[in-house]
């Protein structure tokens, strides 16, 4: 067997017995019952171990904050390496004065693996394997044992028993508050009240205006951290503080912020009279939001149903479409169409349209109104009234130029009629 194997052979002894001869027993340690989790300060002091703060939440602070509850350090540190080593990959490790920290029961022990390795090594590499060394960095728990031991004698469990009492009841109110402020939110809309005070005159109750109302909810404050020295004085700083938060969480869940959109909506006009806030008593929204309902707004104004005829032809017009029916029997020859609406004409392009005797436009080949060049804003009302729109009548017409075949006589169909602004927007 060469000397390298035999080399390899007891470093692989050495570090298997070394592993086996530093295996220890856990101690079972004392933990105090309760429900809530407690954080003490774990620090050596001139009288011994003691717990020397208290605080009600855990803290990301790399110091020895135990839970008192588990009875377990809060923020042990992750085992690691230090020093300079040549095996294990260990070239460049952290210096050891960075991580190896008492205070937070964490102890180096020499890699005895990477030792014996240098020194075995040493003639293959002129002596260079035995400067520096290397060195496991774990947490110490028999140390650490022992020191919570140590302070667990010194606790005044009684006290920390009315501190667990003081903040489940903090707790409690905490849960109470938030859940029937959520309730009252959930439920906001349903019970908000709306006041309509209709002065367009055409709102029929069909048409709600909850959704345009927006209700927000106040934060209610959190719970904070608590400190104090001893167990005593935490209980103490949580009864100051529940007297605190339980006039802050009154007064945030007491109201809901409103906020109140006065857009459009459908066809009327609306002024909101929204309040920022409205009191939420025994768990509901109390309140209610006038609505004035100003006028309505109505676009693309025109005849619903429009009929003339002479002994020749007949224009029907309904539904935005322009038909025509030939009343003889001989062809007839559509020139042009003008569409009169107030004080404007609007006219067609040349049609140059044959129909058959005794013959009715079909539906496809009707003319469709929005293709006339209408000025469509004219045609528009903005907070139009019931009582404003009973008052004006719009007028509106068509001509038609058209030639009956056997005849080269052009001849004319035309017709305005005044109409109603209320009939034509109620249709």
């Amino acid at each position: 067997m060469n000397k390298l194997k035999i080399v390899t052979l007891i470093l692989i002894t050495f570090y298997l017995f070394g592993c086996a001869s530093t295996q220890r027993e856990e101690q079972k340690l004392s933990r105090l019952h309760i429900n809530k989790p407690i954080y003490g300060l774990l620090e050596n002091t001139n009288s011994g171990y003691q717990f020397t703060e208290f605080r009600t939440t855990p803290t990301n602070e790399k110091k020895p904050w135990v839970n008192l509850k588990g009875g377990y350090l809060n923020n042990k540190l992750n085992s690691t390496r230090c020093g300079i080593g040549l095996l294990k990959g260990s070239k460049g490790e952290l210096d050891c004065s960075i991580i190896v920290r008492d205070d937070m029961f964490m102890e180096k022990e020499l890699d005895g693996f990477d030792a014996f390795a240098r020194v075995i090594l040493s003639p293959f590499f002129f002596g260079a394997t035995l400067t520096g060394a290397t060195f496991d960095v774990n947490f110490d728990q028999e140390s650490f044992d022992k020191a919570y031991s140590e302070a667990f004698k010194a606790l005044n469990i009684e006290e920390l028993k009315k501190v667990e009492i003081a903040l489940v009841a903090l707790d409690d109110n905490y849960r109470k508050i938030v859940t029937t402020y959520d309730k009252a939110t959930s439920s906001s809309l349903e019970s908000l009240g709306m006041k309509i005070n209709d002065k367009s005159g055409f709102y029929a109750g069909r048409t709600h205006f909850k959704d345009l109302v927006t209700i927000t909810k106040n934060n209610i404050s959190r719970i904070p951290t608590i400190h104090a020295n001893t167990p005593l004085e935490l209980h103490s700083n949580i009864q100051k503080q529940s007297f605190i938060l339980a006039s802050e969480w009154k007064k945030q869940s007491s109201t809901l912020n409103i906020s109140c959109n006065n857009k459009r909506k459908e066809k009327f006009v609306i002024r909101m009279r929204c309040k920022n806030t409205l009191p939420v008593v025994d768990g509901r929204l109390v309140g209610t939001i006038d609505v004035d309902i100003i006028g309505i707004n109505i676009d693309r104004v025109f005849a619903n149903h429009f009929d003339l005829k002479d002994e020749s032809l007949q224009l029907s017009f309904s539904n935005n479409l322009i038909g025509f029916t030939n009343l003889t029997s001989q062809f007839i020859n559509i020139d042009s169409v003008a569409v009169y609406y107030q004080d404007k004409i609007a006219k067609s392009r040349k049609l140059d349209l044959e129909m058959a005797p005794n013959s009715t436009l079909n539906h496809q080949n009707k003319l469709k109104l929005i293709e006339f060049p209408i000025e469509w804003n004219l045609l528009e009302f903005k907070a139009l009234t019931k009582k404003e729109a009973m008052k004006q009548e719009l007028n509106f017409g068509f001509a038609i130029k058209y030639r009956v075949i056997n005849t080269s006589v052009e001849k004319t169909l035309y017709l305005t009629k005044e109409f109603p602004l209320i009939e034509l927007i109620s249709g």
